[in-house]
C-alpha cells in the first residue's frame, strides 16, 4: 500500500505529541525558589540543589542557583519531596507538599563563614560555550582596563599593559602573528575585533561611524592609535563600576546581530552599595575611580561613579602619555508590584592620546601628536514582566541608546625635506602645477570626527508550558542610524605633513550619508525532561538588511539571513560516593553577519598624481622650475561590496562531580568574505614633456607648458579600494577544569588552556608590483601581474594557565598563584604560486592570461616569481612559561589592600631559526592597590 507524504507527518505529529498529551493529563505544579544567608539576606549563586522524593529516589537532575540565588525545577508531579541545599559543604533539607506551585526562600546557615570567592572566569550556564567574569574576579585581578578582563578566557595570558596603541579583542584565535611569534596588527584581519558586539546595559557600543584617520603612511607617531574598522577600543572601557562580564564565545541567540565573532555582555552595578573608592599604583599608570548607590525612595538606586586613569605606555619615555576620564550617572526603578522596572543612564568616556619626539635626540624639531577622544551616550529601557508561571506572556523589553563622539586627531611637524619633493594641489581632474617643497616648513593636519548612533529595540517574551515541558518564545526588532557630523580632514595642500605617500586631499565627513540598519529576529527555547534527561533546545532566525543605500549598491535592501541552533542535553545525575556527577552535552552551529562601516561604503576617493614634467633650475627654483603633474580621480567604493559571514560550529561537554567542574569545547569556523582594503591596478595615460628641450639661458620665469613637446606614454598605477577578500579559519579546543576546595588549607586547584589554530589569507587573487627596468622598459609601470596565491600563514599555540587559589576566611585573605604556559607557538607561511594568473598590460590597458607564451616574454618572464622553499618551512618557539602572584587582605570592615606580581619567575629557553640562536627575556610587572568601602 502507498502512504502519501501527508500521511507519514500526520502520524509522525500523532506519535511526537501522544506522550505530552499524556503528560498533560497528570497534576503538575511549578517548583522554583531562592536562596539567602540566613544571616546578611544576601543571595547564594552556585549552590547545590537536589530534589528527592518521600522514597529518597533522585526526581530531578541537580540544580545550581544562578547569580541571583534562583533555582526552578518547572513542573513536576505534585506529591511529597524533599529539597536539599548543599554549599560549601553544608547541606540543609526542606521537606514540602507540593500541591500547586511554590516558590521557596531557603534560608541558608552560612554562619560567619565568608562566600567562596570566584577569582577567575567561570564556564558560563548557557547551552553554548560563555564565560562569566564577576566582580570578585576583577577585583583580584586588579586590571586597568577591559583588556586585562580578556586575559582570564581560555587561552588567554596576562601582560603588561599597552596603553599606547588601540587594544582590540581577539577571540578564540592567535592573531596574525610575526616570526618571533609576537601579534601584529594587520589591517587585512581587522574583521575579528570589528565582528565583536560589545552591550553595555543593553545598548551597543557603536563604532561604525568612527573615521579618525592619517592619510600617509609614514606616521611612526600615529602608528597604532587610530581605531579605523577595528571596533572597540577596550583602552576606553573603565571596570570599577561592572558588576559582571558575559563573553558568548560559540553561537549567540539570535537577539544579537552585526557580528562574526562573539558578544561581550557588560552588566553595571545596579544595586544599593556604599561608598567605594580605588586607588591602583604600577609600573605604567595611577587610576583612581569612586562611586556609590544610593537608595531613592522605594525600589529606586541612583548610581554616580567617576574615574581616572594615567598611563604612560613606556615609563622610561615621558613624551608619550595615555588618559582616560570616565563618568556615570545611571537610576534603575521598579514599581511596587515588580511588574515594571526601567534604568537611565547617562555616561561620558574621555580617552586622550599624546606623543611627540623627544627634541634633544631629534634636533630640535617639531614633531606631536595629539588624539582626543570624547563620547556622551544616553541609554533607556524599559521591561515589563509578569510573575506568573504557565502559559501566557512573559516580559516585555523596551530601550533606546543614543552616543555623540567628538573626536579630534592633530598632528603638527617639522617638514625638513632632504631633497626637492612636490606637492599636487589639484582637487579635479586635469593637468596642473604643483606646489615645490625645499625648505623647512610646520605642517598642520587635523582630522576632525563627530560620530552619532542612535540605537532601538524591542523584544517581547512568551512563555507554553504544557506538562513538564516549556517554550519560551522570543521575538523583536534592532534599529540602527549611525553618521559622522565632523568636519573630517582639514590640512593645507601645499604644506602637506608628508611629502611622499600622500594620495588623500581634505574631504567633509558631514558630506558621507547615515547608515541604517534594520533587524528582525525570532527564537525558540524549548525545554523538555525526558526521563531523567533533559532536552534544551534553541533555534532562531535574524533577518537584517542595510535599508537606505544608494540604488549602486548591491547591499541595498538585501536581506542576510542567520539561522541558528543550539542543542543541550543533560544526562540523568548519580552519586559516585557522596557526591553527584552530573554530565551534560552542548552543540550548536550557526551564521552570523558584519555589515560594512561608513569607511568601508564610503572610502575617501583617491587621487592619482603623475609628474609629467619635472624641470627644476638649479640657479632660481622657485621662480623658474616647473612641475607639471595629470591628476586622476578614483571612486574607491565598491558597489559590489557585501556583508562578511561567517560559519560557525560549537560543542561542549560538561562534567560537574559535586563542586569540581570540568568543561571540554570544539570549535571550528570558516570565513572567507571578511572586509580588507585591495590593492587594484589601473592604465592611466599623460604626456610625457621634454625637458631637456627648455632653454634655461632664455627663461625670465617658469617655462610654458605650452612651448615644451611631449609624447603621449601611459603608466601602471594602484589604488586601493575595500573589498571581501580576507579569510580566516579557526578551530581549536578550550578547557576549563575547577577543583572542590582541600580542607585544612582551603585551596582551589583550576586548569584553564587553549589549543587554537587559525588559517589568515587573502580569499581573491591579488595585484603585486615586481620592480625592474630592463632596457628602457620600468617594470612595475608597463606590466602588473595578478596573483592567485595564498598571502598569509597558518598559526598554532597551545597555552595552559595552572591557578592555586587559597582563601583564609578567618583573616579575610586570598592568595594566588598562576602559573601561565605557552607550551609552543608555530607559524607556517602558506605556499606562494608565484605564477601569475593574468597580468595588466599600459600598452592596450588590457588584463591578459599569463601563459606559456609569457613565460618567454623578456619582459613578462619577471612577473614569474621564484619561492624558496624554505620559506614556507613552519618556525616554533618552544615553551615560556611565567609564575604570577595576586594577594588579597581585608583590612578592618573597609579596606582591602591587593598587590600583584607578574613574571616574577620564568623560564624562557633560547631556540634556533635557522643557524641564529635567539634568546628571550622578560620583565617583572609589579603593582598594587588600595580599596575602600564605607
Amino acid at each position: 500500500m502507498k502512504i502519501g507524504y501527508f500521511s507519514i507527518i500526520i502520524l509522525a505529529s500523532f506519535f511526537l505529541f501522544l506522550p505530552t498529551t499524556l503528560l498533560a493529563q497528570q497534576k503538575y505544579a511549578v517548583l522554583s525558589g531562592t536562596v539567602v544567608d540566613n544571616e546578611t539576606k544576601e543571595v547564594i549563586s552556585d549552590a547545590t540543589i537536589l530534589l528527592t522524593s518521600a522514597k529518597g529516589k533522585v526526581r530531578n537532575h541537580v540544580l545550581y542557583t544562578n547569580s541571583e540565588g534562583f533555582f526552578s525545577f518547572g513542573k513536576i508531579p505534585v506529591g511529597q519531596y524533599e529539597v536539599i541545599v548543599s554549599f560549601l559543604g553544608t547541606k540543609k533539607s526542606f521537606p514540602i507538599h507540593l500541591t500547586k506551585d511554590l516558590s521557596l526562600s531557603c534560608k541558608f546557615p552560612l554562619g560567619k563563614r565568608l562566600r567562596d570567592v570566584v577569582v577567575t572566569a567561570e564556564e558560563g550556564k548557557r547551552i553554548t560555550s560563555s564565560s562569566t567574569v564577576g566582580t570578585e574576579a576583577m577585583n583580584h585581578l586588579q586590571p586597568s582596563s577591559f583588556s586585562d578582563i580578556v586575559s582570564l578566557l581560555p587561552g588567554g595570558k596576562s601582560s603588561a599593559p599597552v596603553m599606547g596603541s588601540v587594544n582590540s579583542i581577539l577571540l578564540r584565535e592567535t592573531g596574525t602573528l610575526n616570526v618571533n611569534g609576537k601579534q601584529t596588527n594587520n589591517p587585512d584581519y581587522a574583521i575579528s575585533s570589528l565582528g565583536t558586539l560589545f552591550m553595555m546595559d543593553g545598548a551597543p557600543i557603536n563604532t561604525d561611524a568612527e573615521m579618525q584617520t592619517n592619510p600617509s603612511y609614514n606616521s611612526p607617531l600615529a602608528s597604532g592609535k587610530l581605531p579605523l574598522n577595528r571596533g572597540v577600543d577596550m583602552r576606553q572601557i573603565a571596570t570599577d563600576n561592572i558588576e559582571s562580564v558575559e563573553f558568548i564565545r560559540g553561537i549567540p541567540s539570535v537577539e544579537y546581530g552585526n557580528i562574526t565573532s562573539g558578544v561581550v555582555l557588560i552588566h553595571r552595578k545596579k544595586k544599593p552599595t556604599p561608598f567605594y573608592g580605588r586607588f591602583k599604583v604600577d609600573g605604567y599608570s595611577h587610576l583612581v575611580s569612586m562611586g556609590k548607590g544610593l537608595e531613592v525612595g522605594d525600589n529606586n538606586v541612583l548610581h554616580l561613579d567617576l574615574s581616572f586613569l594615567n598611563a604612560k605606555p613606556d615609563p622610561r619615555y615621558i613624551f608619550e602619555t595615555y588618559k582616560r576620564l570616565t563618568g556615570s550617572v545611571r537610576y534603575n526603578g521598579e514599581s511596587a508590584s515588580k511588574k515594571h522596572d526601567w534604568e537611565v543612564s547617562l555616561d561620558y568616556t574621555g580617552s586622550f592620546d599624546k606623543n611627540r619626539l623627544d627634541p634633544d635626540i631629534n634636533f630640535g624639531k617639531t614633531d606631536e601628536f595629539f588624539s582626543d577622544y570624547n563620547r556622551f551616550a544616553l541609554a533607556g529601557r524599559y521591561k515589563y514582566a509578569t510573575r506568573e508561571e504557565g502559559t501566557g506572556l512573559k516580559r516585555v523589553d523596551l530601550s533606546f541608546a543614543t552616543s555623540q563622539q567628538l573626536d579630534f586627531m592633530r598632528q603638527t611637524r617639522l617638514v625638513a625635506p632632504e631633497r626637492m619633493a612636490i606637492a599636487p594641489t589639484g582637487v579635479e581632474p586635469g593637468d596642473h602645477e604643483a606646489n615645490l617643497l625645499g625648505k623647512e616648513y610646520v605642517a598642520d593636519y587635523l582630522c576632525d570626527g563627530k560620530p552619532f548612533s542612535f540605537f532601538a529595540k524591542g523584544q517581547a517574551l512568551y512563555n507554553i508550558s504544557l506538562g513538564r515541558s516549556t517554550q519560551q518564545l522570543k521575538g523583536g526588532f534592532n534599529y540602527q542610524v549611525t553618521k559622522n557630523f565632523g568636519l573630517g580632514q582639514v590640512y593645507d595642500l601645499s604644506h602637506p605633513i608628508f611629502t611622499i605617500s600622500w594620495d588623500s586631499r581634505p574631504r567633509a565627513y558631514y558630506t558621507i550619508p547615515a547608515l541604517h540598519q534594520l533587524a528582525f529576529y525570532a527564537e525558540d527555547f524549548y525545554r523538555q525532561p525526558i526521563g531523567e534527561h533533559l532536552l534544551q533546545l534553541e533555534a532562531g532566525l535574524r533577518v537584517s538588511m542595510l535599508p537606505g543605500l544608494s540604488k549602486q549598491y548591491a547591499l541595498r535592501n538585501k536581506a542576510y539571513l542567520d539561522p541558528r541552533f543550539n542543542l543541550g542535553w543533560t544526562f540523568p545525575s548519580c552519586y559516585i560516593g557522596k557526591m553527584p556527577l552530573s554530565i551534560s552535552f552542548d552543540g550548536g552551529w550557526g551564521l552570523t553577519t558584519r555589515m560594512p562601516t561608513l569607511n568601508y561604503l564610503y572610502p575617501d576617493p583617491r587621487y592619482i598624481d603623475i609628474t609629467q614634467l619635472g624641470y627644476y633650475d638649479i640657479k632660481a627654483p622657485y621662480e623658474r622650475s616647473l612641475f607639471y603633474v595629470r591628476t586622476y580621480i578614483e571612486d574607491a567604493a565598491n558597489y559590489d561590496l557585501l556583508a562578511t559571514r561567517n560559519r560557525k560550529v560549537d560543542l561542549r561537554l560538561s562534567f560537574a562531580l559535586g563542586r569540581n567542574k570540568l568543561s571540554i569545547s570544539y570549535f571550528n569556523e570558516r570565513m572567507n568574505t571578511g572586509f580588507r582594503y585591495r590593492a587594484t591596478a589601473s592604465v592611466y595615460s599623460y604626456n610625457k614633456y621634454d625637458a631637456s628641450k627648455i632653454n634655461y639661458k632664455e627663461l625670465t620665469g617658469k617655462p610654458n607648458i605650452e612651448d615644451v613637446p611631449f609624447k603621449e606614454g601611459k603608466r601602471i598605477s594602484a589604488t586601493r579600494r575595500p573589498e571581501n577578500g580576507s579569510m580566516i579559519n579557526k578551530e581549536g579546543v578550550e578547557f576549563q577544569l575547577t577543583t572542590e576546595r582541600i580542607p585544612f588549607i582551603n585551596t582551589s586547584l583550576m586548569l584553564t588552556g587553549a589549543w587554537f589554530r587559525s588559517t589568515y589569507s587573502n580569499s581573491v587573487p591579488l595585484f603585486y608590483t615586481v620592480s625592474g627596468v630592463y632596457g628602457d622598459v620600468i617594470l612595475a609601470d608597463t606590466y602588473r601581474g595578478l596573483y592567485n596565491w595564498q598571502d598569509g600563514s597558518q598559526n598554532q599555540s597551545l597555552t595552559t594557565n595552572f591557578l592555586l587559589d587559597t582563601q583564609i576566611p578567618q583573616w579575610g585573605l586570598i592568595v594566588t598563584t598562576a602559573v601561565e604556559s605557552t607550551w609552543f607557538i608555530s607559524r607556517r607561511r602558506l605556499p606562494q604560486d608565484g605564477r601569475p594568473i593574468a597580468y595588466l598590460d599600459a600598452n592596450d590597458g588590457k588584463l591578459h592570461p599569463y601563459t606559456s607564451e609569457s613565460e618567454k616574454d623578456p619582459y613578462l618572464q619577471h612577473l614569474y616569481i621564484q619561492y624558496s622553499e624554505t620559506l614556507f618551512r613552519p618556525s616554533y618557539i618552544p615553551i615560556a612559561l611565567g609564575v604570577n602572584f595576586k594577594v588579597s587582605k581585608k583590612m578592618g570592615k573597609h579596606f582591602t589592600l591587593s598587590l600583584f606580581a607578574n613574571n616574577v619567575v620564568d623560564y624562557l629557553p633560547d631556540y634556533k631559526v635557522g643557524d641564529a640562536t635567539l634568546r628571550r627575556t622578560s620583565s617583572p610587572y609589579f603593582g598594587m592597590e588600595l580599596r575602600v568601602s564605607l
